[in-house]
């Protein structure tokens, strides 16, 4: 049993570690790109709008991959949390978030529960940088589209938060991009 436990750890990792890659190649990108006067703000959008479709991508990855792993034997999972894996449970993004890496943490990392939502800085810093997006994304005005100063660190500490719980969360070795400074 334990073998195939860990065979299928390594499965898992397998198939995570690929598509955290892929997905945050553009981030890597855009966060990379040299700003100018000029381009600052359209990067600055376009940052947060690439965050959270990479964001909804990992999301519904790891929901499907929590699905998986429950569906091989691995315990854990309430009822009520396996009705929110499933591809036709409509999630808020917030929901999404916490909901993706709450299963995968049980199934993978149970010493990372309880989660860090709530109160804490990170969560905050998310739901912060979540506004931001949804009001670039419908703007009602052309004010609405300004990001701020106060805004675009925000949405930073959001970033490495995210990323730092969801590597916790995998039980997954910090790969060299991730600054320690993000675990918060």
């Amino acid at each position: 049993m334990k073998e195939s436990r860990e065979r299928q750890i390594a499965d898992f990792i397998g198939r995570i570690e690929p598509f955290l890659d892929a997905m945050l190649r553009d981030m890597r990108l855009i966060g990379d790109t040299p700003r100018t006067l000029e381009n600052t703000a359209a990067w600055d959008r376009a940052n947060v709008r690439a965050f959270f479709s990479v964001l909804e991508a990992l999301s519904n990855f790891l929901r499907s991959q929590a699905q998986f792993l429950h569906d091989l034997g691995w315990k854990g999972l309430k009822t009520a949390q396996l009705e929110k894996l499933k591809p036709s449970a409509r999630l808020t993004c917030r929901e999404n978030i916490k909901v993706s890496l709450e299963a995968i943490a049980i199934l993978r990392n149970p010493g990372m529960l309880p989660m860090a939502f709530g109160e804490k800085p990170g969560w905050t810093k998310m739901l912060i940088a979540e506004r931001v997006r949804d009001r670039i994304t419908h703007p009602k005005s052309a004010e609405d589209l300004v990001i701020t100063a106060v805004e675009c660190e925000a949405f930073k500490e959001a970033v490495g938060w995210y990323f730092q719980l969801l590597i916790d969360c995998l039980a997954l070795e910090r790969p060299p991009w991730l600054r320690a400074s993000h675990h918060s």
